[in-house]
């Protein structure tokens, strides 16, 4: 990863789910998106897999997709 990815990932409105912040809910327009693996809430920018869960063909990516809106993250309650 170069410095300027680190210095990005490493902001607090960037939220994926190897960034050892814990499990949190993603709300895109206030709606909650499921299986969502990265979120910026100044870009207003979710990354989330398709629902229901499928592999690219003659990949090993699982297929995702981004929706752009009001983007807010919170804590998954204890």
């Amino acid at each position: 990863m170069t410095q300027s990815e680190t210095d990005y990932f490493s902001q607090e409105r960037v939220h994926t789910v190897e960034d050892g912040r814990g499990e949190r809910l993603v709300f895109l327009d206030g709606t909650q998106v499921q299986d969502a693996f990265f979120a910026d809430t100044q870009l207003g920018l979710v990354v989330a897999y398709c629902d229901p869960v499928e592999v690219i063909p003659g990949t090993d990516r699982i297929d995702s997709y981004h929706a752009w809106g009001d983007v807010r993250v919170s804590q998954v309650p204890t």
